[in-house]
């Protein structure tokens, strides 16, 4: 790693985790490369928290420094306007004593010290068993629907992506996850049940929740610096009342359990976060993983491209998928202990989700 790459890792630590401001990390800093890869991977707003203890003298430029400061102004302007929507969604649906169960990053932002500088692109809701209900007046608000798959339909409304999840993961091309989805869905249920309004998870839901995500971005995509500053989260502060035998039997069960541990050990070397605020049983499983492979996942994560999709051409995107998973095959060995053309004819007759 470079020191613009390193630099972005430290500014995380220093604005998510206290850690103390290393000024050698700011020596041979390219930030026009920093700052593009900040935005690349949604963390520009993270790293400008630490901006305030850099010595004036190795900030950006002043023109860069503004380009930065409205990069801040929108991801937080964004926020803002999920959060009109996500109020407005709520209030209708809360009519009709419905539970709107918060997903993904609007959930995980809670979780940040500042919840508006964790960007997110869609607004993730579940429903539980009254999504067809959920559809319809969501529909009946004005929201137009935009995508339909086997786990959500997307809506377009007040110029925020909204889905509503049928599935909370996917069992489609993934049957080590029948399991997980029927633990979660029975979570989640179980915490909606005789409530209405908005629900954000319990930290057991989150931590499998985003495990799993986490590792299904990785195994047909990629992961962002936003992912990993997601898990070092929920590491420092959402493992609190979590059955630790609960969790780590669904971690060795279920196929996201390496990626955690090499996340683990990411976060741990290149965040600083302190082994001894971490659930002993995850700092012992990382520190089986090998220096060699996280340091490989890392570059990965930071250099390696996303696949663009188009919903137009289905094929298309079947064909690039597999071009992919065969072109990063080391992934499903070294990761997964899987064999690549098991999971390519798995997921070739399913639909296209990561």
């Amino acid at each position: 790693m470079d020191a613009s790459e390193k630099v972005i890792l430290h500014l995380i630590s220093v604005s998510m985790f206290g850690t103390e401001l290393d000024v050698t990390q700011l020596e041979n800093v390219d930030w026009p490369k920093a700052f593009s890869l900040a935005c690349q991977h949604g963390v520009a707003a993270i790293c400008f928290d630490a901006f305030d203890l850099l010595p004036k003298e190795l900030r950006p430029e002043r023109s860069l420094l503004l380009q930065w400061m409205g990069v801040v102004n929108k991801v937080e302007n964004d926020f803002e306007k999920k959060t009109r929507v996500l109020d407005e969604i709520v209030h209708h649906l809360e009519n009709s004593d419905i539970c709107v169960y918060l997903l993904k990053g609007t959930s995980v932002a809670n979780y940040f010290p500042h919840p508006n500088h964790r960007p997110s692109t869609d607004l993730d809701i579940y429903l539980g068993n009254r999504f067809q209900e959920g559809n319809e007046i969501l529909k009946s608000m004005g929201a137009k629907e935009t995508e339909s798959y086997h786990r959500h339909v997307s809506f377009a409304f007040n110029g925020v992506s909204v889905e509503n999840h049928c599935m909370l993961s996917d069992t489609k091309g993934r049957k080590d996850n029948i399991y997980l989805e029927n633990h979660l869905v029975e979570i989640a249920q179980s915490e909606m049940r005789g409530k209405k309004g908005i629900l954000y998870p319990s930290n057991r839901f989150n931590v499998l929740f985003i495990g799993w995500h986490n590792d299904s971005h990785f195994m047909f995509e990629n992961l962002t610096l936003r992912h990993l500053c997601d898990w070092a989260v929920m590491l420092r502060y959402g493992f609190q009342d979590v059955d630790m035998d609960e969790f780590m039997d669904y971690k060795q069960r279920c196929s996201f359990g390496k990626l955690a541990d090499v996340l683990t050990a990411m976060s741990l070397r290149w965040l600083h976060l302190q082994p001894e605020l971490i659930p002993q049983p995850l700092v012992e499983s990382a520190n089986k993983v090998s220096g060699e492979l996280v340091d490989k996942v890392l570059s990965y994560m930071v250099t390696s491209d996303w696949m663009e999709r188009d919903t137009d051409r289905p094929l298309k995107i079947k064909i690039d998928l597999a071009k992919r998973m065969l072109r990063d095959k080391w992934k499903f060995r070294e990761v997964y202990g899987m064999n690549v053309w098991r999971v390519l004819l798995s997921k070739m007759f399913s639909k296209v989700e990561g």
